[in-house]
């Protein structure tokens, strides 16, 4: 019997893990499940390539690769510093998306407002799910799939760094 009821606790937590607008602890790390908040997350619109391209930046990389599933396709893999800023944006012959991004200045905010300088109490007023505690120094926003993910990362009860990552095949 007391087996069952840690089994029954043990799925309805993994299950709450995996629900768009619930949070859970991973040690010192709050993650908060919300695809919403991931879409397009530095506001950079459906041409991010486009986007950072006029911005004044420090310096553009590139690099090529062969598309391991389609023939005799090409892509691209752009990386723009902008100050201490760096993005990186994937590019194949019908689209380009952000890959990743690292901002430390406060050039860029995310979704809700939130950008780095502002303190943690800000940051959970603009956050889109209500939140009650101390919020820790490492929070994760992440889709349902694992896919696309910010970190925010604060020193000081201050935002010092937001990075986004999405998983590419």
């Amino acid at each position: 019997m007391k087996s069952a009821f840690i089994i029954i606790g043990f799925l309805i937590a993994f299950q709450s893990k995996g629900q768009e607008g619930h949070y859970y602890f991973d040690g010192d790390t709050l993650i908060f499940t919300s695809s919403e908040f991931l879409m397009d997350p530095f506001q950079f619109g459906v041409e991010p390539l486009l986007f950072l391209k006029k911005q004044s930046t420090s310096s553009i990389d590139t690099a090529t690769f062969i598309n391991r599933h389609v023939d005799n396709q090409i892509d691209t893999l752009f990386t723009f510093k902008i100050g201490k800023d760096v993005f990186q944006v994937f590019k194949n012959q019908s689209e380009n998306f952000l890959v990743s991004g690292i901002v430390f200045s406060n050039k860029y905010s995310v979704q809700k407002g939130i950008i780095t300088g502002m303190k943690k109490n800000g940051f959970v007023k603009n956050l889109i799910f209500d939140f009650n505690g101390d919020l820790p120094d490492h929070i994760k926003i992440r889709d349902l799939e694992f896919m696309n993910w910010i970190d925010f990362t604060f020193q000081n009860q201050q935002l010092s760094k937001i990075s986004f990552t999405a998983l590419t095949d």
